[in-house]
């Protein structure tokens, strides 16, 4: 459920994406929601934790607001990287830059919730930027002194795949992210 700037309440994901005033807070509903010790073991031994991309408000934050997910991501001893949508989302995120994204999960986590953020540098085609306008979505604008004042560590990368969607490109995200567990072991 989200609590809306107006201080109105709406359930569900559907109901969330249709709101006009923007989310300014969202919390799981029954509150008591449990993790698979599983789940917990994997986030608490990775090496790299990636949050994201999809949906701030309705599928990257929800599970971070499970207990245990939660305190296995805190006590986790590897690389926590967010990545950054490349584009706005209508009802959720509009407007929002990349510092802005950071500051949700940082408001609704806690300022360990990662140490990395991943953002596109690439610009889209403008075919594409038109098609997503009419959806009244816009590419995140990626303000890095904002980001770095933060205190995470800033990567930008032409993380674009082409096609007629804003999708990021699987080989280009594998290859820096292995590149980022790769400099994680070298400074342990």
């Amino acid at each position: 459920m989200a609590e809306l700037a107006d201080g109105s309440v709406v359930r569900g994901e559907a109901a969330i994406t249709r709101s006009t005033p923007p989310v300014r807070r969202v919390r799981l509903e029954p509150l008591n929601c449990r993790a698979l010790p599983e789940a917990s073991d994997a986030l608490l031994n990775a090496d790299l934790v990636l949050l994201g991309p999809g949906s701030l408000y309705t599928s990257v934050l929800p599970n971070l607001l499970v207990r245990e997910l939660a305190e296995a991501l805190y006590s986790c001893r590897g690389r926590k990287v967010y990545l950054c949508n490349l584009t706005t989302q209508p009802g959720e995120t509009d407007g929002y830059t990349a510092s802005e994204h950071l500051s949700a999960l940082i408001d609704h986590v806690g300022p360990w919730v990662c140490d990395t953020i991943l953002c596109n540098c690439a610009p889209l085609p403008p075919e594409l930027e038109e098609q997503y306008s009419k959806e009244k979505a816009r590419p995140v604008e990626v303000d890095v002194p904002k980001l770095q004042a933060m205190g995470v560590r800033v990567v930008c990368s032409d993380l674009l795949s082409a096609g007629t969607f804003a999708r990021h490109d699987p080989d280009k995200l594998r290859t820096l992210l292995l590149g980022l567990v790769r400099s994680a072991v070298e400074v342990a």
